[in-house]
Formats: structure tokens, sequence, C-alpha cells
């Protein structure tokens, strides 16, 4: 009787393991967690949705965390739609079994979107000057963005975000009806420094263009180091 117990047990921890190797390497494909991840952004995003196709889940059992994934998700807000060709997360485990907000890192990737279309996003989380100025000056452009996100432990965005991508065929409405046009750029955001690579555009008629200008923060100020050149 004894050895049947010892058995069966070993048995139970042999299964136990291999489904825990097995989730850890491969993953599974489900759809289980798609209202979970969708509420809880809602929760503290109240103005915005996203529509996740089918979601991988792989398990990361040492930090006690869930790394999800999804492609080609949507995010909708108000009349608008922005494309995505992934989202991965990591949940936490124990923080799904207390129905907290578990989400602590979101890498996201779009498609070429309508940059308008981004900054009216940006805008329903924190709203501020400088997006009120640009949703204005924007005439239209294409924008692709990588972005890694961090949260607290109540769902909210932490400052040390990082941003890159690349600005396309961006026209500017200045004042007085100047406009630049044909803006093409590289970018990185991160700990609120800017670097701008292989800057192209039209001002005037003008043919303007840079290898890299940087926005460096220091104290409320921004020191910007590089040249244009025509």
């Amino acid at each position: 009787m004894l050895k049947k117990i010892i058995y069966f047990i070993s048995f139970v921890l042999i299964i136990i393991l291999f489904t825990i190797s097995y989730l850890s390497y491969f993953g599974i494909k489900t759809d289980r967690f798609n209202n979970r991840i969708s509420n809880q952004l809602k929760k503290n995003y109240p103005k915005i949705n996203i529509n996740f196709t089918e979601i991988k889940l792989l398990l990361k059992p040492l930090n006690l965390l869930i790394n999800v994934e999804t492609k080609n998700p949507k995010i909708i807000f108000e009349d608008k739609e922005i494309e995505l060709n992934k989202i991965s997360t990591n949940y936490n485990i124990i923080s799904f079994f207390k129905k907290e907000f578990g989400i602590n890192t979101l890498d996201l990737e779009t498609k070429n979107s309508e940059i308008q279309n981004i900054v009216k996003l940006l805008r329903l989380n924190k709203d501020t000057p400088q997006l009120y100025i640009l949703d204005k000056v924007i005439n239209k452009g294409k924008i692709f963005i990588k972005a890694k996100i961090n949260f607290d432990e109540k769902g909210n965005i932490k400052n040390d975000f990082k941003i890159s991508g690349k600005i396309n065929n961006l026209y500017l409405k200045l004042l007085k009806k100047n406009e630049i046009k044909d803006l093409n750029l590289n970018f990185n955001y991160y700990d609120k420094n800017l670097d701008l690579k292989n800057i192209n555009l039209s001002y005037f008629d003008l043919k303007i263009s840079s290898e890299n200008i940087s926005l460096k923060k220091n104290n409320k100020f921004y020191i910007i180091k590089g040249k244009l050149k025509n």
C-alpha cells in the first residue's frame, strides 16, 4: 500500500514538473485571459478598449509570472482605431488569484499608424499643453512605435517608459500658414531624453537634414545638441 502511495505521489509530481516545463518552454495558446486583461486595463483607463486575438501564455515559475503575448490586437477609443503588431506583458500569478492589477510591464509594437490618432490616445491618458499644441499643428503623417511601459501596483504608468520608432511624411501647420513638409526621422525616448536621427524635412522649399539631434533634460530645461543642414 505504501509503495502505491509513493508511486502515485511520484507520478503526480512528474506530471506537475512536466506541465511546468512545457508551459515554461513552449507555452500554450488560449483566449481565457482576454477579458481578464481587457477589464483590468479598462478599470484604470475607461476610455480605452483593447481588442485581443488569441493569447499565448508562457510560464515563468521562478518569478511567479506569466508572460502573455498576443498578435494583431487593436486599441479602440472614441471613434478611432490603432492596429498593433503585438502586445506582450508579464502578469503576476498571485495578483491573478487576488483579483488585483497584475500587469507589471507592457511591450507593444504598432503598425504604421496615423500620428494624429496616437497623439489623441496619449491625451486621453495625460493631457498636456505640449500634446494639445501637437494635436493642433499636425496635418498628416505616419508613425511606427515600439514601447516598453512599466506599471505600479495600482496600475498607473511609471515615468521610466521607453519609446522608439519612426515617423514618415509628417506635415505640420505652423503659425502664419507656414508648414513643415515631408518630415522623416527615427526617434528614441528614454528617461525624459529624446534622440532624433536621420532627419529630413522641407521648410520654405528648402531641403533640411541632420544625422542626429539630442534633447537632454537638465533640471527644468532641455539642452539641444546637433545641427541641421541644407
